[in-house]
């Protein structure tokens, strides 16, 4: 019988306040979860006041990502439903600016169809939501318009998860849905008349 070790696996971080680790090279990480998933920040400083005072602009920064931007809506309109002023998809659309005008307009119309299934919180969008919008729009969109507002929706809520960090995980791929396949239609020749 082979007796068990009673050494403990030491760890070269120590806790020196919450949130607040010192590693045994001097420096301070701060201690978060995102996407599920434990995660230590580089301070890159030895002296204690300046890393807290960076670990609590992060977690304010933090605080500002997941408390009031999750009450945001996928899309908000002005009253007459035509302009987009607020939303994910607004913050998104204002930093797509390598798209070429028709393309954003292209966009435009793919939130602009995209809204009405997608009326509640980001936050609380789920891949069902997704599913159900999925179900009524392949049937009576074409293939091209149906890929394009899933592009969209994939990459709005790809911005969601990175950049303010409202959501923690995609519903569009958590939904598998496929994109159509576009058919080429023959080309139509006149009858000679």
């Amino acid at each position: 019988m082979i007796a068990a070790s009673t050494s403990a696996v030491s760890s070269p971080f120590t806790k020196v306040a919450e949130n607040l680790y010192r590693h045994t090279n001097g420096n301070y990480y701060a201690l978060f979860k995102k996407h599920g998933k434990q995660h230590r920040k580089n301070l890159k400083t030895p002296d204690f006041a300046t890393a807290r005072r960076r670990d609590d602009e992060r977690r304010k920064i933090e605080r500002l990502a997941t408390t009031d931007a999750r009450k945001m809506p996928f899309a908000e309109f002005d009253e007459s439903g035509k302009l987009l002023i607020g939303g994910l998809a607004k913050r998104w659309l204002d930093t797509q600016t390598h798209l070429e005008p028709e393309s954003r307009v292209r966009r435009l119309g793919c939130i602009t169809a995209l809204a009405p299934y997608f009326d509640k919180n980001v936050a609380k969008i789920t891949k069902d939501d997704v599913i159900r919008w999925a179900n009524i729009r392949v049937a009576d969109t074409a293939a091209r318009s149906f890929n394009m507002e899933l592009e969209t929706l994939h990459l709005v809520f790809d911005y969601g998860m990175e950049e303010p960090a409202i959501l923690l995980d995609n519903p569009a791929y958590r939904a598998k849905i496929k994109r159509r396949k576009i058919t080429q239609r023959p080309p139509q020749i006149p009858p000679d008349a």
